[in-house]
């Protein structure tokens, strides 16, 4: 009997072939993937600014204390004043994120201890691959919400 074990040509041919298109597929995809995440990563940090803003401002409220905010470019400061002094807090942008708009260019965001702010306004930032996202700040009661897009 013929009891030979191995594999055919046809057999080797085919399995390079599927090996070969899996490849390419996941090579593809890679960059969709990287930018996928640098998207997520954008939206990710662009919240958890709204949050400290919406932390600051309830947390003025809660201690009496007045907060402000100065911002730049590529990041912020949060002061806490009190009588026993200032305490500042720095906010760096990680991965290319920026300031592309800002009302608040030149003056600060004052979250007084009331709950209200001391001017509205608008600080859009942008990604790296040119996603925007904009916090809004009204004035009066001084709502603060978050939005798709630039202004």
């Amino acid at each position: 009997m013929n009891d030979r074990r191995g594999f055919t040509l046809v057999e080797l041919i085919v399995t390079i072939s599927l090996i070969g298109i899996l490849f390419s597929m996941v090579m593809i995809n890679s960059g969709a993937i990287a930018r996928y995440k640098e998207k997520q990563d954008f939206k990710n940090q662009v919240h958890a600014v709204y949050h400290l803003f919406v932390e600051e401002k309830q947390q003025g409220i809660l201690d009496g204390r007045r907060r402000q905010a100065y911002i730049f470019g590529d990041k912020i400061y949060f002061q806490t004043l009190s009588p026993s002094g200032t305490k500042t807090e720095k906010i760096d942008f990680n991965n290319g994120m920026r300031v592309v708009t800002n009302t608040y260019f030149g003056s600060t965001l004052v979250f007084n201890p009331v709950g209200t702010v001391n001017r509205g306004g608008q600080i859009t930032f942008q990604s790296k691959g040119g996603d925007k996202l904009t916090i809004v700040v009204q004035i009066g009661a001084g709502r603060i919400y978050l939005k798709e897009g630039g202004t």
